[in-house]
């Protein structure tokens, strides 16, 4: 039964019939029984949901899907969450805000923190980025780059994408407690040596 679902979605898609690729899509969804399998057919539907040009409703499905995130190594988790973490950045570059594609990266980050710090350090980054470059707005940029610190304060990349918006913004006092840190932090590490 799954491999007819998947050759109709394989069909449709080769056609361009996404409503109908869309709709034998939700209906493998409810019918498989893998949580893995479950969110990856919802990410699906979230990107043809998107090049249907229906972003609120790929917005609802993306937050439905998110609670079905398990925070593993497994290779297959990994790229599925990533998946999830591309979708929610399209929507993050088409709203007119972005807010709600920021979110659901950094609801991801937190989910991340404790099984896949490395993914986390990433997802705060890269809705760092978005807020930053796409929408201006340094202080969430800087937010989510603090975030990052609680998780991993001496993380090379979240350090320079930091220092670099304290200086462009100006935020000197923000950009001296942070290089204060730093120095505490590698005199803690060397008393520990």
């Amino acid at each position: 039964v799954e491999a007819a679902y998947d050759g109709l979605i394989e069909a449709y898609g080769a056609l361009g019939a996404d409503e109908n690729r869309l709709r034998v899509l939700r209906r493998k969804r409810d019918f498989v029984d893998s949580i893995l399998e479950k969110f990856r057919l919802s990410v699906q539907e979230a990107e043809i949901l998107h090049a249907l040009g229906e972003t609120k409703e790929m917005l609802d499905v993306l937050a439905r899907t998110l609670p079905l995130a398990e925070v593993t190594d497994e290779p297959a988790w990994r790229e599925a969450r990533d998946q999830f973490a591309e979708e929610a950045a399209f929507i993050a570059n088409e709203q007119e805000d972005g807010s709600a594609g920021i979110n659901l990266l950094r609801a991801l980050a937190a989910m991340e923190a404790k099984g896949a710090p490395s993914q986390a350090l990433r997802r705060y980054n890269q809705a760092s980025a978005l807020a930053e470059n796409r929408f201006s707005d340094t202080r969430l940029a800087v937010e989510l780059l603090e975030e990052a610190r609680l998780l991993e304060p001496t993380d090379p990349d979240t350090i320079a994408n930091l220092d670099r918006i304290l200086d462009a913004t100006e935020q000197y006092p923000k950009k001296v407690a942070l290089l204060r840190d730093l120095a505490d932090l590698a005199l803690a590490s060397k008393q520990e040596e």
